[in-house]
C-alpha cells in the first residue's frame, strides 16, 4: 500500500466521520481504479472500527440478503459499520432510506459519483488520486527502479489499479502491456465498470 499525505488525510477524515455522531452515512466517490475501496478498508482497520465492520462487495446483492432483512427487524438492535461497495444511486437511496435513523448503524457507501446526493446526515468524501511518486513505487515493485518508471507513472493518471496492471504487464508481457491479466478483465472494469460490462 502506497500512501501520499492526501491519502493519509483522507483515511483519517473517514475515521473521524465514522467515530463522530454528526453523520450516519459516509459516501465515498471517485474515479474507477483510484483506490476508494482500499482506502476505506484501511480506514476501517483501526482497532475500534474493525470489529463491528461488515464489508459488502455489491450493493444489489446486499438488499436481497438475510443480513439486510435481519438488520431491519424492529426487535433487533445491531451495532455495525456497513461498508457497501459498488453502490449505484438507486441501491444507495434504497439502502439509506431503510437504514436512516437507526442510531447504531453507520453506512459507508462507495461509488463512482458524481457527487449529487445531499442529506444533513450524509458526508461525501471524494477520493484523491495517488501522486506520481507513489504510483512509481507501485510499478517499481514489479520491475525494479528503472529509468522509465516515472514515464509509466504519468501514464497511470493517479490510479493504483492501473499502476498494478502496468507494473505486472511490464514484468510479464513487456511487448503488450495492455494485455489483461489472465484472471481479471481489468481494462473492461476500469473503463466500463461492473454493471455495464456484465450487461453486454
Amino acid at each position: 500500500l502506497q500512501l501520499s499525505d492526501s491519502q493519509k488525510t483522507f483515511i483519517e477524515d473517514i475515521r473521524s466521520a465514522i467515530r463522530g455522531a454528526e453523520f450516519q452515512h459516509i459516501r465515498v466517490v471517485g474515479e474507477p481504479g483510484v483506490g476508494k475501496t482500499r482506502l476505506v478498508l484501511e480506514a476501517m482497520s483501526a482497532d475500534d472500527l474493525s470489529f463491528p465492520a461488515i464489508y459488502v462487495p455489491v450493493a444489489e446483492d446486499f438488499q436481497k440478503s438475510n443480513l439486510f432483512n435481519d438488520i431491519l427487524r424492529p426487535d433487533r438492535r445491531y451495532f455495525a459499520q456497513l461498508v457497501i461497495d459498488d453502490c449505484a444511486e438507486k441501491d444507495r437511496a434504497s439502502i439509506w432510506h431503510a437504514i436512516k435513523g437507526k442510531p447504531n448503524i453507520k453506512l459507508i457507501t462507495i461509488d463512482h459519483g458524481p457527487e449529487s446526493s445531499s442529506d444533513s446526515s450524509m458526508k461525501v468524501f471524494e477520493c484523491p488520486i495517488l501522486p506520481d511518486e507513489q504510483i512509481g513505487k507501485i510499478i517499481a515493485g514489479y520491475i525494479g527502479d528503472r529509468n522509465d518508471v516515472s514515464n509509466w507513472a504519468k501514464w497511470c493518471s493517479g490510479s493504483p489499479r492501473v499502476a498494478h496492471a502496468v507494473g505486472d504487464n511490464l514484468k510479464r508481457n513487456p511487448d503488450d502491456i495492455l494485455k489483461s491479466p489472465a484472471t481479471v478483465p481489468l481494462w473492461d472494469r476500469f473503463v466500463l465498470g461492473h454493471k455495464i460490462r456484465e450487461t453486454k
